[in-house]
């Protein structure tokens, strides 16, 4: 049997059906994070139900309301690193910022005008990605050759790649 595309409307209509379906999850983990504010879990569960709904809309194009669920995420799991800095907020918080970054990064390139600003605010974004992992290296929460880490650098490399193809400077 041939490889088979999918068909492209319903895989968007597949996809508009799960962006429903997580946003009625950001509705209800909202309502059990303010029922129970002392709740980590509650938080967290907020913060992943957030980064649901922006990977499915990254998926479908939709970049800008990916960047606003991505940012909520984000700001989410920053709290959550600085009420209970363990190694699983921490990495929440990598994760956060990378799809962040992935996310702002790709909407500079695709832009009609690739956007140097665009670049740069991922760059900013990567930098702070690392800086949390070297950290949790620092306080023996990561090791060094920890994929996650490998994987920041390589998209950080990346992103400063093509500012340097934008700006001239190799």
């Amino acid at each position: 049997m041939a490889d088979e595309q999918p068909d492209a409307h319903a895989l968007a209509e597949v996809r508009g059906r799960a962006v429903a379906h997580f946003k009625e999850g950001v509705e209800i983990a909202s309502e059990l994070a303010r029922a129970d504010s002392a709740s980590v879990e509650a938080q967290r569960d907020l913060a992943i139900a957030y980064n649901k709904v922006g990977t499915v809309q990254e998926a479908m194009g939709l970049l800008g309301e990916a960047s606003d669920a991505f940012t909520r995420s984000l700001q989410i799991r920053q709290t959550l690193v600085r009420t209970d800095p363990t190694r699983r907020h921490r990495s929440d918080l990598v994760v956060g910022l990378l799809k962040l970054a992935d996310l702002t990064e790709t909407a500079a390139i695709e832009a009609e005008t690739p956007q140097l600003a665009g670049l740069r605010s991922a760059e900013r974004l990567y930098l702070q990605a690392a800086d949390q992992l070297d950290s949790m290296i620092d306080d023996g929460l990561m090791q060094p050759g920890a994929r996650m880490v490998q994987i920041t650098r390589e998209a950080l490399a990346s992103c400063r790649e093509r500012i340097a193809e934008r700006t001239g400077r190799r």
